[in-house]
C-alpha cells in the first residue's frame, strides 16, 4: 500500500486563519474547504474574522471557485464548522450560524436557502443522509436540553425529534450516520466524578425517532461509519499505546474496544475512506510537566484495511503540531481512495491518497 499526500495551499490564508470544516464532493472530483479568514482594522488594533467557502480540483488540486461569507464568531468557540453535501439533491450545507444551516450550490456557492431554522438553538453538528432524503441536526435547546431533529432536505419540514439524556455534557459532541442502514451514531462529552468520558448513543427512527446509550469511553474526539460499526477515537494524551479505535456495533450494541490498533496507538482523528479503509492519527506526544502541555515527538497516520485489525501503512506527516495533535481530524471520501488531513484552528491542509 503506498500513501501520498501534498499540504494545499488555502486562497489568503494566513497564521491567524482557521480551517472550519472540509468535505469531498465526489460527482465533480471535488472536495471543499471552509475556513475563516482574519483580517485587521484601525492600525492592526481590531481582529475582523469572515467565513469562506472554496471548491478545490482534485485531479491538480486547484482552486476552482471562493465565496466570502458575513462575519464569523470566534472560530476557536465555534460550535459548528461542519460542511456536508447532497449528491442527490446537488447541495452543500454550512453551519452559517448557530441557529440554522445554509444551503450552497455547488457551482456557483451562491446562497439557494436555509434549513433547520430555531431561536432557540445552538447546532452543534449535522449530518446528511443523502439516500433517505434526510439531515439531522444536532443542538442545544434551552434550558441546556441536547436536542436531535431530522428535516427533509428537499422540502425543508421538520420530521422528528427526541431528546438525548445525557447531563455535565461539554461543547464537545458529534454525530454520523450509516449509508447503507440509516442508523445513527452521536458521542457526547461529559464530565463525571472530575473525569472526562463520552457516551456513545445510537439512533434509530423506524416509528419515532429514539436514541439510546450503548457505551461509554474515554472522552471521544471523532466518530464515523464503517457498514454498521460506529467507529470511535478519544482524544488520550498520544504517548498511550493502548488506545485502539472503539467499534460499535449499531444493530446489537456490542462494543470491540480493540478493533483498530497501532503499535504507538490511535488518538484523536479517524476516518472511513471508500468502505475499504480506515484511516486514524497515531503519532506521540509527551509532557511538559512544568509548562503543563503536552508537546509533539512525531505525527502518523496508520491505515487499516476495513477488518483487519493489522495496520497496513503508515504515513509520516513533516508537520510539527506541538501542542494542538488533539485539534487534528480526517475526512475520507465516500467513492474515491482519498483523505484529508487538517488541524482545527489552523491553515493546515493536506490532501493525501490512498493505491495498492
Amino acid at each position: 500500500m503506498e500513501i501520498n499526500g501534498s499540504r494545499i495551499p488555502l486562497p489568503d490564508s494566513g497564521d491567524k486563519d482557521n480551517i472550519l470544516g472540509a468535505v469531498f464532493y465526489e460527482d465533480k472530483e471535488l472536495f471543499f474547504v471552509q475556513n475563516t479568514i482574519t483580517s485587521t482594522e484601525n492600525n492592526g488594533l481590531l481582529f475582523r474574522s469572515n467565513r469562506q467557502l472554496s471548491s478545490w480540483s482534485l485531479a491538480n488540486q486547484s482552486m476552482i471557485a471562493k465565496r466570502m461569507f458575513d462575519r464569523t464568531p470566534d472560530p476557536k468557540a465555534f460550535p459548528c464548522g461542519r460542511v456536508e453535501k447532497s449528491l442527490k439533491l446537488h447541495r452543500v450545507f454550512l453551519c452559517s450560524a448557530e441557529s440554522y444551516l445554509e444551503v450552497i450550490d455547488p457551482d456557483s456557492l451562491a446562497t439557494v436557502g436555509t434549513l433547520a431554522r430555531a431561536d432557540d438553538q445552538i447546532i452543534m453538528d449535522f449530518a446528511v443522509d443523502d439516500q433517505r432524503d434526510r439531515i439531522f441536526v444536532l443542538s442545544i435547546r434551552k434550558g441546556n436540553v441536547l436536542n436531535l431533529s431530522s428535516y427533509s432536505m428537499s422540502k425543508g419540514e421538520k420530521q422528528q425529534e427526541t431528546t438525548l439524556p445525557s447531563i455535565n455534557f461539554s461543547r464537545m459532541m458529534s454525530l454520523a450516520i450509516a449509508p447503507q442502514t440509516g442508523a445513527i451514531g452521536i458521542y457526547v462529552n461529559i464530565i463525571e466524578r472530575n473525569r472526562s468520558k463520552a457516551d456513545i448513543y445510537i439512533c434509530t427512527d423506524s416509528s419515532s425517532l429514539a436514541c439510546k446509550k450503548t457505551a461509554q469511553t474515554h472522552s471521544a474526539s471523532q466518530i464515523s461509519f464503517l457498514e454498521r460499526q460506529l467507529l470511535v477515537v478519544t482524544n488520550n494524551f498520544a504517548n498511550n499505546k493502548k488506545d485502539c479505535i472503539v467499534a460499535v456495533d449499531s444493530m446489537t450494541g456490542q462494543v470491540v474496544s480493540r478493533a483498530y490498533c497501532s503499535p504507538t496507538g490511535v488518538h484523536y482523528a479517524l476516518g472511513v475512506v471508500e468502505g475499504k479503509y480506515v484511516v486514524g492519527f497515531t503519532g506521540k506526544s509527551k509532557r511538559i510537566w512544568f509548562l503543563e502541555e503536552n508537546r509533539s515527538v512525531s505525527s502518523s497516520f496508520s491505515v487499516w484495511r476495513a477488518g483487519v485489525s493489522q495496520v497496513a501503512a503508515v504515513v509520516q506527516d513533516p508537520n510539527d503540531y506541538g501542542s494542538f495533535q488533539a485539534l487534528l481530524r480526517v475526512v475520507g471520501s465516500n467513492t474515491n481512495p482519498f483523505f484529508i488531513v487538517y488541524r482545527y484552528a489552523s491553515n493546515m491542509l493536506y490532501l493525501y491518497s490512498i493505491r495498492e
